[in-house]
Parts: structure tokens; sequence; C-alpha cells
């Protein structure tokens, strides 16, 4: 027997791991629930894309007719053809195939699959649903976890055989009867399988191997056919000496650890794998030399990659795309096992053995019927796949035998009194085939320990087409059938009053004849079923008839003894046995006297219930929830906030932290507590309360992995308009947490502000927990409601009492983040002219302030550079603040304190009022958005308020249309408050948006106005800041603070002679602004040009003479304007102007290397410049325009600030 040859792969990392222990934050539900994992569950029955028409035979009471279609021909339109040929006179008809199965769908990629369909008239019995009653998001999937076989344990007791459900958004029909499961499972136009989820991620190691592939996959139906035979009785023959061997060698190594406590999983995957290479290759791993073994490279790169596939499912597409750590490691290892296969396979080819008995051989010299034999890639495939999914099978089948024999002393009496009998007394000595066939009863136990711990829990069918099956029950198309094997297996109907006991009798001649041939299933069944389940079956029975006449095992552990939730498969947790080696076997007649005694004593042979309960797999782990966030406009913070009260409800302790605070003291991070990320992004750069964390983990050393063994979860907010960065930093902070040790719980959300961000939100919060469930093997605590705790009623967790007090004496209460700044001129930029559609009502201002000391913390007077920001805290219209306080009956002037708790603030301006007395104008004026769009927390309560509990429960429940109605139904946030009666100050502070500071670009140069800050911003009647700067005056008294801009968006370093390009619309100027007037203070003569777009000259060229100033004073090279307004302009948009100027700028950027600047609408103006230089980039140098402006970006020279 030839070693496995050892290939290395460079980027492999060290370290090794126990043999198939595949931890994982996965549980069973989440593995054998890939199928939950389908993009849509709507499955296509076969394809249509041909515009041919088709037809297909329909037949009524012995008249046939041609039913015509094409793939735009309607169902009504068919139903009436099929009435008007056949002359069928009422509506209550439907179709049948040939064998009786009912056709539902009328439509032509369904008749498309058959050739002749016959018309039964009559209404078709259809049962009525049953099912566990769901949530909205969830479904049913928050009761799945993180116990999936006792969830479906529990509602199989409540709801019977066949039932529905949800997960998530996807429709299951769930089923343990035989019945049911015999209509579906063999491959027909109505039930298919199909790879999926952690399933389809294994397709990268096993290729088109018959595991991972479709059906539907033209290299399955081959392969499939020529390698049943290698499974066949005949061939099982051939392996026996190989099997054998293998169990030799695990005696030997047992032998060694006589007296000690072994862990028996991984000695039996240990020997599945050894005899699976050896009977398959012709090779050895050395898994089995002693207890000392050291894992091949093969075993820790299947090891590695297995997991790394359930992670990858965690994930979407790009995390497979990023260079991380992981990802080569992950390509090295599926290089390395395909490469050792490939190597024994080359020397296979080298010198070929026509005499050799294995699988390669077959595989290497079958034939089809045709002469297709297998290409050398696809056997490559098959044999990691033999590999990955054929030992599980036998490794966990011969660990929970061996445990349930120490607990039924009768069963392993008779087996091993069956063992002696047949194959002798000495276990060296070795088993023949007539042998095997003579060890009746150990198949017996065997298939019994099948039967109460399958290694696959369930398995899943994806319906083609509508049908009804098992007298009654509907699949819908897109419906995802689940088979329920453990609960078949223990189906008392199939097996009997206790079909929880242990008992192989079960498996008599007598007892298999009378139950139905779907009622065990451990293998599957039709054309998918596993083709190696007579090899599993003959390695295992070697083993155990061996190892029972060897050795005698002593299990000291809870019983029943508990199942792995984070297995892909049924495994055992934590199966320790303690090894002892006989030193003789009794006389044969002394077995059969004592096996027939224990059986008297225990008829029933092993009367306990065997059902696992829950284990507590979670023990040692911390469950504590740390949240953590990084937001600008305060998006992250809230939707961190929702979370940490989710947790409460779950009774976890949590807490919450900025990014920044998180990562200021690492030592100090609590690695055991689980960790969620929430955090946006600002032009691809880390939100401001996020610049030093992000600096942090870009230094530390993932060598040092000092994030081990911290688990983790991120959601990302961001909008769409910036396509090129959208999720940016929260991708970076994934990867860069995982790389430095973390455990990704579930993919990272991303929730897009030009969409439902709220929604995307809700949907990953929803995922978030049931991974929770299943990570710390916790159930969901339901309220009296059945409500899920992440949509309990947000007034229920105010326990706020508001204590009025005197205003006298009182201190205002201001944003203490923001110092005040003096607003000294606002003045109208805009004029007005007769005739230009569009520009009724808009409005630009040019607004000044006048930085004081006060504005700074260090007492001087801030300063600031070209492309900063200007953050201006605004303040709610007094006329309005008015009108709310007077609704809620109190006086602007009254002080009030809060007193009380609150489990969940939907705002921080929850927390004004706890520490120290505030006014009410204060409180409404500087902290709560009355101008801005009603939130569905403050929909929730006004609908409450006004009695209407149903539209507040819609709300509570995520229903995105009841949501969307009420709070468009509002003109502001103030205006809803007015119309609940008896809402409170409380309900107003807990729930309605908090006020935010806007953002805005500096519009003038330190170094020409010091202790100034000049605006350029558009305003209106809508939003609080646009409103609250048309109406500010100047002399008042505004906070506000000076924000940096991310380093790239300023002018080249002073000095440099590099060209600049600006390109702005509207109120995109105001940076540049700011680099002209810096220009001139520093005296830059290097080219600049200026490329603006306007309505029309008369109207909205803002700044126009002192932008013609600059090009004469040479600060500005040249003006190019372009008008949307005006028939007789050169130039309609700006990418018009640029694309006037093309030989211009495509010699700045790629000759001259000038920076090019935007600033302005991401979603307009910036996507259609980038076009533009895409174009000209692409006709000047060929090829795609798109990596010419991409390799612009990477080297600094385009650079975006721009905005929704």
């Amino acid at each position: 027997m030839s070693p496995v040859p050892i290939v290395t792969a460079d980027s492999s990392e060290g370290g090794e791991c126990p043999v198939a222990q595949q931890p994982a934050k996965k549980g069973l539900l989440s593995s054998i629930g890939s199928a939950f994992s389908l993009k849509s569950p709507r499955l296509s029955p076969t394809s249509a894309d041909s515009a041919a028409v088709k037809a297909t035979t329909v037949v009524a009471s012995g008249i046939e007719a041609a039913i015509h279609y094409a793939p735009t021909t309607t169902a009504p339109e068919i139903r009436a053809q099929i009435t008007a040929k056949l002359g069928l006179t009422g509506d209550e008809w439907y179709l049948v195939t040939e064998d009786k199965r009912p056709v539902l769908d009328l439509l032509p990629a369904t008749l498309a699959q058959f050739a002749k369909l016959h018309v039964v008239e009559g209404k078709l019995t259809i049962k009525q649903d049953v099912g566990p009653p769901g949530l909205p998001v969830f479904g049913n999937v928050h009761q799945l976890a993180p116990d999936f076989i006792a969830a479906m344990r529990n509602f199989t007791r409540d709801y019977g055989k066949t039932f529905r459900m949800r997960a998530f958004n996807i429709p299951l029909v769930a089923t343990s009867d035989p019945e049911l499961v015999e209509a579906v499972m063999n491959e027909s136009p109505f039930f298919t399988k199909k790879i999926a989820g952690v399933f389809a991620e294994l397709q990268a190691l096993g290729g088109r191997g018959l595991f991972t592939t479709d059906t539907s996959d033209p290299k399955w139906a081959p392969a499939h056919k020529l390698l049943t035979p290698t499974f066949s009785a005949g061939a099982m023959k051939m392996y026996l000496p190989d099997m054998l061997d293998a169990t030799t060698k695990l005696v030997g190594s047992l032998e060694q650890m006589d007296g000690q406590v072994v862990d028996i999983p991984q000695w039996m995957t240990r020997f599945a794998l050894e005899t699976i290479s050896m009977c398959g290759f012709g090779t050895t791993f050395g898994l089995l030399d002693g207890p000392d073994a050291l894992l091949h490279p093969f075993i820790d790169a299947m090891n590695f990659c297995l997991n790394e596939s359930k992670e990858r499912d965690n994930h979407i597409r790009l995390y497979k795309m990023i260079p991380t750590a992981r990802n080569y490691r992950f390509d090295a290892g599926v290089k390395l096992m395909q490469d050792t296969v490939n190597q024994v396979l080359q020397q296979r080819h080298a010198a070929p053995d026509a005499n050799k008995r294995d699988l390669l051989n077959f595989m290497l010299t079958a034939t089809t019927e045709s002469g297709e034999k297998l290409d050398d890639q696809n056997i490559i495939d098959q044999c990691v796949t033999f590999l990955i999914a054929g030992h599980e099978t036998t490794a966990t089948l011969l660990s929970w035998t061996l445990w349930l024999l120490t607990q039924s002393p009768a069963v392993e009496a008779k087996v091993l009194e069956e063992a002696v009998r047949v194959c002798g007394r000495d276990p060296a000595a070795p088993i023949t085939q007539q042998q095997l066939g003579q060890l009746t009863y150990t198949t017996m136990v065997l298939k019994e320990s099948l039967r109460l711990y399958p290694p696959a829990p369930g398995l899943f069918k994806a319906c083609k087409s509508s049908t009804v099956i098992g007298g009654g029950t509907r699949v819908n198309a897109g419906d995802i059938m689940l088979v329920n094997i453990v609960g078949m297996h223990r189906n008392r109907d199939a097996w009997g009053a206790n079909p929880d006991v242990f008992n192989p009798e079960h498996f008599s001649k007598e007892n298999e004849a009378k139950r139905h041939p779907y009622a065990w299933l451990p293998f599957s069944s039709g054309e998918r079923s596993c083709i190696g389940m007579a090899f599993a079956m003959q390695e295992a029975k070697i083993a155990l008839a061996t190892l029972v006449r060897k050795f005698t095992f002593e299990y000291d552990g809870p019983v029943p003894l508990p199942y792995d939730l984070k297995a892909l498969t049924l495994r055992p947790t934590s199966l320790r046995l303690t090894v002892h080696k006989r030193d003789s076997l009794p006389e044969l007649a002394d077995l059969a006297t004592t096996s027939a005694q224990l059986a008297a004593k225990d008829p029933a042979l092993g009367s306990t219930s065997l059902l696992a309960s829950l284990p507590d797999s979670a023990e040692g782990r911390s469950k504590n929830v740390v949240v953590v966030y990084a937001s600008n406009m305060g998006t992250s913070a809230d939707f961190a906030h929702q979370l940490e009260a989710t947790a409460k409800r779950f009774h976890l302790p949590a807490t919450t932290m900025t990014l920044d605070a998180w990562a200021a003291s690492p030592a100090s991070i609590d690695k055991s507590a689980l960790h969620v990320f929430i955090t946006s992004t600002y032009n691809g750069s880390p939100p401001d309360n996020a610049v030093a964390a992000a600096a942090w983990l870009k230094a530390a050393d993932p060598a040092a992995q000092p994030l081990a063994g911290l688990t983790y979860a991120v959601f990302g907010c961001g909008n769409s308009q910036w396509s090129r960065t959208f999720q940016a930093f929260p991708q970076y902070v994934d990867a860069r947490v995982n790389e430095l040790g973390g455990e990704r719980l579930l993919p990272v959300g991303a929730g897009d502000a030009d969409g439902d961000i709220d929604a995307h939100f809700t949907a990953w919060h929803a995922r978030f927990w049931v991974a929770v469930q299943d990570l710390l093997s916790i159930a969901a605590p339901l309220s009296d409601a059945k409500e899920h705790p992440m949509m309990q009623s947000a007034m229920s967790l105010v326990e706020l009492q508001v204590e009025l007090v005197s205003g006298d004496g009182v201190a205002p209460v201001r944003p203490a983040s923001h110092p005040a700044a003096k607003l000294i001129v606002n003045r109208e930029l805009l004029r007005p002219v007769e005739g230009i559609e569009g520009i009724e009502g808009k409005s630009t201002r040019h607004i000044e302030f006048e930085l004081t000391p006060s504005s700074s913390d260090s007492g001087a007077v801030p300063t600031y550079r070209e492309g900063d920001h200007f953050e201006v805290w605004p303040e709610n219209d007094p006329a309005m603040v008015a009108a709310v306080a007077q609704h809620l009956g109190l006086d602007l002037d009254s002080a009030f304190l809060l007193r009380g708790t609150i489990a969940n603030p939907k705002s921080p301006a929850a927390s004004i009022g706890v520490d120290r007395a505030c006014r009410v104008r204060d409180a409404l004026t500087y902290f709560v958005d009355l101008a801005g769009m009603v939130r569905a927390p403050l929909a929730e309560v006004v609908a409450t308020r006004q009695g209407d509990e149903a539209t507040a429960t819609a709300i509570r429940h995520k229903d995105a249309n009841v949501t969307k109605r009420v709070t468009t139904s509002f003109r502001s946030a103030g205006d809803a408050i007015q119309a609940a009666p008896g809402i409170t100050l409380p309900d107003v502070l807990t729930h309605a948006a908090p006020v935010f500071p806007r953002r805005y670009s500096i519009a003038s140069s330190a170094r020409l106005t010091p202790g100034r800050v000049s605006l350029c911003v558009g305003v209106g009647p809508l939003g609080l800041c646009a409103s609250f700067l048309q109406r500010v005056e100047p002399g008042h008294q505004v906070h506000s603070l000076v924000k940096p801009c991310p380093d790239a968006f300023h002018l080249p370093v002073e000095g440099a002679d590099t060209p600049v390009v600006m390109v702005c619309a509207g109120t995109g100027l105001a940076p540049f602004l700011s680099f002209l007037q810096e220009r001139k203070a520093r005296g830059t003569t290097a080219e600049s040009h200026l490329f603006f777009g306007c309505r029309h000259p008369q109207h909205d060229l803002i700044h126009g003479e002192e932008l013609q100033q600059y090009v004469s004073e040479g600060v500005l090279t040249k003006l190019h304007v372009a008008y949307s307004r005006d028939p007789a302009a050169k130039a309609k948009y700006v990418q018009h102007a640029i694309q006037a100027e093309a030989d211009l700028v495509f010699d700045l950027l790629h000759e001259r290397k000038a920076v090019f600047y935007i600033c302005g609408s991401a979603r307009g103006m910036a996507k259609d410049v980038a076009a533009a230089i895409t174009g000209i980039f692409a006709a000047k140098l060929g090829g795609d325009g798109d990596a010419h402006v991409d390799a612009l970006r990477n080297a600094g020279h385009y650079i975006e600030d721009v905005w929704g």
C-alpha cells in the first residue's frame, strides 16, 4: 500500500485540527437548511427559452387534442384551449399525468415536460394546510433554532406528520409521512435536488463530483451511471482486503490506548478516511499508524476548506474575491487536495495495472455504452468527493453504535455472540465475504443505529411544478419539500408504540416486510440516493464484528448522549469511551447463554428513550453582547440601540459603544462576548467616531491574532448612489476583524439608504437573532402575545414619568458637542428669471459664520483646510415648537426631569432631562426633529394613541406597506405628534427622530478670511436644516463645528506644480470656492480648470463675478460652464462640457498627471462625469475605459466628495 504523496502549499498555515471535527457557527438548522439560502424561493420548472410553438396531447373521455402554446401563452389561454378542443362543459376539471399525478400549473414551461396529460372532471380534493403560526419577517425559523430536531419533533406532535412553515420568506412543506416521501424522492418534472447553501460552497472542493452536482448538470448522469457498478455486490468483494487492513490498523492503534479514554468520533473518522483512501485509490494517509499519528496535509487542507466553506456560505460573493490570508489558504488547500489526487492519478497513468482492484482503476477504464469515459478532472472531483462525503456516514454510524452498545448489554452480548459464532474467536483472522453475509444481527444493529441517529437528519427537494401528493397535500412550485428523516424514523405508525427505543428487532425480515419501504431513509432514495450504502455498511460490519471481539467499551457520561448542534451531520457530542482490551473470549456456548439471559431480563433490548434533550453546547461561552457602532448621521447608532434592546429582551447582558471607544484599549476587549459592529461609511472612509479604530485595525498584526476567539457580525449602513464606495468601510471592518482572528457569525448585512434601509436592517436583524439562538443554544423568549423580542411594542418598554419643575435658574441645555458660532451673513444667490422651467421655489444661500475662541476646545479660534466641512446643528421652527408643547399640555418655559427607565431608547433625545432639569423649549428646539419625516417608532405610538391597535401592530411587525402609509400621511413629525391624542413628552423624546447635525462643504479659505467660515447651501421649506438655514437671521448663535475632510479631498501640497480639474454643479461649487481662495492665498499658478453646471446664466451662475476675477488673476486657468436651461449654451450638462474638451482633459489627466476633483450628486452628475471620462480614455487608449479610471482613483488622481 503506497502512502499518499505529500503535496505542500506555500500559503498554508500551520496548526493541527482534529480530523473532521468541524467547529462552526452553524447548527443543524443552518446546515441541513441550506435550501433556505436559495436566492429565489420559486424555481423555474424548465427552460422555455425557445420561441417555437410546442404541443402536449390532452385526453378527455377518449378524445385527444393537441394543445399548442408558446412561451408567452398564458394559463387562461391554455385552459380555454383545452375546454374548447375537448368540449368540456364545466369549470371543475384538472389534469393528471399518466401515473395520475395532478398537474396544477397550466403554464407553457410545465406542459412542455409532458407528452400526454389526462383530464379528470370534478373537483380535486386538497387538504387544508396546517402548521405552526409564524411571525412577520421570521416565519418559523426562530422556533427552529437552536435545536432543529427537537423543534421538528414538537411541530410533528402538534400538527401531524405533514405541515407547512416558513423559513424567513421561503415556504416549506415538512413531512415525516413515508407516503409523501415516496412521492418526492425520485427526480421528476415535479421535484428535483438543488445544490444550495453550504453544499454549493463545497463545489469548490468536490467540483462536479456526484455529491456536489445538480441532477441537471450534464456531467452528473454519465458519472452516476459509470460509478454505480463500483459499489455493487461484486465490487464489495474487491474492497474487502483493504477494509480488513484498515480495521487491523484501527485495532492496533486502540490496543496502544488500552485503559484510556478515547475520542471515539475522531478515531472512527480516521478509520473511515483511511478505508476510503485504501479501497478507492490504493493509497494511505497514515491516519491509523498509532495514537500519535500525524495528519496528512490533505486532511489538514480538507478540514480547513470544509470549515471555510461554511464560512463562505455566511458571506456575500465578494468575500471570496478579497485577497485575504483565509482566501489564499482556502485556494491553496483546494489546490493541494486536487494536486494530491492528481499525483496519484498520474502515477497510475504512468504505470497502469489492469489487475489493480480499486475504485480509481475502475474510473480510469470504465466506459458508457456510447464509449464515453470520465476525464481526469472529473475523476479527481469524484475522488475528493468520496473522501469528503464518504467518511462521515461510517464515522457517525460507528460512533453512535458503540455508544448504544454500552447502554444495552443484551444487544452487545448478542452482537458478540454472533461475531464469535460467525467469524471465530480470533479477531485477527480475516473476515470472509461469506461470513459478512451471515452477520445478520450485526446488520440489524447497524440499521437500528441509523434509524435512531441518521447522519443526515433531513433532506430537501425543490418543487418545480405545483401538484398534489399523499391524497390531498398541495405543494406549490417554489416550495421546498423538507423530508424530516429523524421524525420519520421515530414515527409510531411505522415503528410501533416505542419508536425511541433501541431495538434491532425492528429490522428482522418479518418486520421489514410489514413496513413501508420509505419509512427508513438514512441513505436517501431514488436517483440521488447514496451509491456508497453497501460500502459503508460493509466496512461498519467488519469494524463492529472485530472491535466487539477485541475490546469492551465503557461510557461514563450524560444519558441520553447529546448530539452536536453545530455539526453538519447528526454527530454525538463529546463521546469519550474507555477502551479495555479483552484478555480472552468466553466459549461460544457461554456467550449464547449470557445473551439469552440478558435478553430475558430486558426483552425490549433497551428500554430508555434515546432522543437527546437540548444540550448546553454554549457552556463556557460568555453570553454578553457588545454592540459597537460608528455613525455620522445617527442611523447606525439607532440600529445599535435597537439591537441592544432586543438582546436585553433575550436576557443577554448588552452594552453599546462607539468603534473608537471599543478600540481605545485593545487589551481590554472582551473576546468571549458576542460582538456586533454597525457602521456607515463616508466616501469609503470611516465615520468620525471610527477613525482611530480604523487605524488600529489597519496596524494590528494578523500573525498575532489579537481577536482570536471573538465571534462577531457586521451590518453596514450606506447609500448605493455612491456605487464605488458603497459599504466600503463595513466590508473593511468585517474583513479585518476576520483576519485578526474573529469568527464571523453570519453574512455582512447591507442597508441601503437609497432604498428602505429600515427594512434591510429588519431582515438582517432577524437572521442575526436566529444565528445567535443557534450559537448560544437559546430559545427565543416569546411574550404572552407570542411576539418575538425584536418586535415587542416600543411603548411597553418606556417606563418614564415627567416631573415638572420650575424653569427659574435652570441652565440652558444645548448640543455640547457643537459650540456656538455667530451667523453674520445670510443672503440669496439666485436671481429670478422669467420663462425658465423648474426654478420656482429654489433658493441657494451664501452664509457666513464668525468663529470665536469659544468655538474650540483649545480656546483658540478654530481653523480649517480647503475642502473641509462645517457641521450645523439645526433648530426647529419656534412656531412648531410652541404648537407641539401646547398639544402636550406643557409650558415652554417650564422645566422637567425624567424619572424611571427606558429599555429601548429609539432616540438620543431620551437622555434629555435624565441627569439634570431641562426646559421644554430647549428639548423641543434642539433635540427632537419635528420637521423631518415620521419614523416607524413614532408612527406606532401615534397609531396606538389614536386607538388603532391593528395599525400599530402591523407597524411593530415590520409591515412595510402599512408603515409607509402611516409615515407618509403626515407632512412632518410635528404634525404627527399633534394628531395623537394623549401623547406624552416621554413618547416624543424616545420615539421621534433625534436632531442630527448637517454637514456642508466650506466655501472659504482660512488664509484669506481667518476666523470666518462661508457656506454655499441650498435651502427650502422642507427638511429640518434646510428650513432652519432659510429663516435664520444674522446675529443668531448657531451651534456648529469644523469637521476635517479626508486627506484626499484637498489641493496638492503647497509648491507642487500639479494641474487640477474641478467638476461640480450647483452648490457643489462650495469646496472649489475654498480651493480657489486657497490657491490665491498660496500664489499657486499651476494650471486649473473648473467645469461648472448651472441652469441659466441669468439665474444661478452663483459667484460668477468672483470666478471671472480668479480667471483674470490667473488663479483659475479657464472656467467651463454648462447651462441646462439655456438653449444657446454649447453644453447642457458638465459631462457635455468635458466631452467637448476631451483632448484637453485627456492631456491633463493622462500626460500631465492632474488631480481630478468632483463634488455633487452621486446619483446623477458624478456618475455621468465618470462615464464621460471613461469614454474619453477608452477612445484615446482603447481597451477598458473603466480600468483606466480605476487606475486614476487608485493613484489618488480621481477624487470625489459626493452626496445623494
